[in-house]
């Protein structure tokens, strides 16, 4: 999302008097017939703004989940919450169909007018992105984006409020269906999609429950998305789940998994990591609390760590839809049964 806000600001800069004609990449403006192609190709900051307005189109055109994936997903997601019946739809005819609205209310209308069109782009490239969760209609937006300058691939997290009842964190009402999001790795170089899940991030459908979501570059074409979770109220805790991914053209693959648990009621921090080039598994476990635990048969004495390293039996690949909380939590416990004592 940053590169977007960037080259957005770059665009309010420019001034009418550069010399150069701008080229819009919605259309080619050799071809520019109407009052409207003939003003933004004539003006570098019109020219920018559909630029920037037309690769977010086609970032989110490329996206379209089928009646058929619909129903998969709401099946996938209905062990989590019975509610989860009806996965909001992501489809390209719905893109499609906002943006020709867009063009036909809001752009068209402006004729050659350029102050008119600068506000009427502006609009349209905000309206692609989630900067406080309350979103005024339903529809999938961009809460977080990264294009990491060494690789070949940019990844989102979309958003979708499907919350009826207007708060943006979720709702603590049985009739609430929260917050959905997405997540999608897109190639900078063709710009079509590599891959896409629904169920990486779970929905939000509780206001005590908070997250916090994060998307980091590595090395290479290898990406991190760290997704904290805890509750405001309780003693249930916090989680963070972070996944490293290794992406090329043909696959995104998990290369290593990283599990922080922490237990308000008892002060026990504990990260397990499993890595899956090196078939290893790492369970550091801290004492955080003023009496002596048990851990592992062990003893641990106040502010005392257990540190763990075992192998463990090659495992098959997971690949960027396999990967969910609930398969985690499952091959997680597989191999420390296999690894541990």
């Amino acid at each position: 999302m940053v590169q977007y806000l960037r080259l957005f600001g770059l665009a309010l800069l420019l001034t009418a008097g550069v010399g150069s004609v701008g080229q819009a990449a919605s259309f080619d403006c050799n071809k520019a017939t109407t009052e409207t192609e003939i003003a933004i190709c004539g003006d570098p900051q019109l020219s920018k703004l559909d630029e920037v307005l037309a690769e977010l189109y086609q970032i989110k055109k490329s996206i379209n989940y089928s009646s058929a994936q619909l129903s998969e997903v709401s099946d996938q997601l209905k062990k989590y919450n019975p509610l989860y019946d009806n996965f909001p739809a992501f489809t390209r005819d719905q893109t499609k169909a906002n943006q020709l609205a867009w063009v036909k209310n809001e752009q068209a209308n402006c004729l050659a007018n350029n102050k008119c069109l600068v506000v009427a782009y502006n609009k349209r490239i905000l309206d692609f992105f989630d900067f406080s969760g309350d979103q005024q209609t339903q529809k999938w937006r961009i809460l977080e984006k990264l294009d990491p300058i060494d690789s070949k691939f940019s990844i989102i997290i979309w958003s979708f409020n499907n919350n009826v009842s207007g708060k943006v964190d979720g709702c603590f009402d049985r009739n609430c269906r929260g917050v959905y999001y997405l997540v999608s790795i897109h190639s900078k170089v063709s710009g079509n999609i590599i891959d896409v899940t629904p169920t990486l991030i779970l929905p939000k459908d509780n206001d005590r429950l908070q997250y916090e979501m994060g998307i980091f570059p590595s090395v290479g074409d290898e990406i991190s998305i760290s997704l904290s979770s805890w509750m405001s109220s309780g003693s249930w805790g916090s989680s963070t789940n972070t996944y490293n991914f290794k992406i090329s053209d043909e696959a995104v693959r998990l290369k290593s998994y990283q599990h922080f648990e922490y237990s308000r009621n008892i002060h026990l921090f504990k990260t397990t990591i499993l890595d899956f080039e090196n078939n290893r598994i790492s369970i550091e476990i801290e004492n955080g609390s003023d009496d002596n635990q048990e851990v592992f048969d062990q003893i641990l004495e106040p502010d005392e760590s257990l540190v763990i390293r075992k192998s463990f039996d090659t495992i098959p690949p997971l690949n960027f839809k396999q990967v969910d909380p609930d398969t985690m939590y499952d091959v997680m416990e597989k191999i420390k049964e296999q690894s541990l004592p």
